[in-house]
């Protein structure tokens, strides 16, 4: 998925565009598979685990994810 689509994604869901939000996206449109939030932190290890339950919470709640 593209930079501008995963901003129009977040933009749609009236969310903020934090980088945090587009690189969890960004992983999650690369996978074929379930991805864990151990697998996101290890991933994305330069973002703490709580910023990154957030991020998970707030896609839950939208119905991103």
């Amino acid at each position: 998925m593209s930079a501008d689509n995963i901003n129009m994604l977040l933009k749609t869901y009236n969310l903020r565009l934090t980088e945090c939000r587009k690189d969890v996206i960004g992983v999650f449109m690369e996978q074929h598979h379930a991805v864990s939030q151990p697998d996101l932190e290890l991933r994305l290890n330069h973002y703490d685990r709580d910023t990154l339950y957030r991020t998970l919470t707030t896609f839950l709640n939208k119905g991103i994810l």
